[in-house]
């Protein structure tokens, strides 16, 4: 072979290792990328999941006061709507009275 062709052949050689090489340096770069995005994924998806685990324990801490609530407010309410309690407040706030049967006259078609 001549220097010519050796040169060429040479320079040819060069040129594929250094294509090669920056192939290879151009793939550690995505995949170092590639790892940096997958780890701040997992660090978004954990944070996530503490926010919404909080969120849901509060949700539970305000059903259980709410149930709480909704008894108490049964009990009031069977409290208040007794007979006897009914009667006292006809009787007090509103003046009512039993009826006298001598008052009472009775309709017939």
């Amino acid at each position: 072979m001549n220097a010519t062709a050796r040169v060429l052949q040479q320079q040819t050689t060069y040129s594929l290792s250094l294509s090669a090489i920056n192939l290879r340096a151009l793939m550690l770069v995505l995949l170092m990328v590639a790892t940096l995005a997958s780890a701040i994924g997992v660090i978004y998806v954990k944070d996530m999941n503490r926010q919404l685990t909080a969120d849901l324990q509060m949700a539970h801490n305000s059903a259980n006061t709410m149930q709480v609530r909704w008894g108490q407010l049964l009990l009031e309410q069977s409290t208040l709507s007794t007979q006897a309690r009914v009667q006292r407040v006809a009787q007090t706030s509103l003046g009512m009275t039993q009826l006298n049967p001598k008052n009472v006259i009775m309709v017939r078609e």
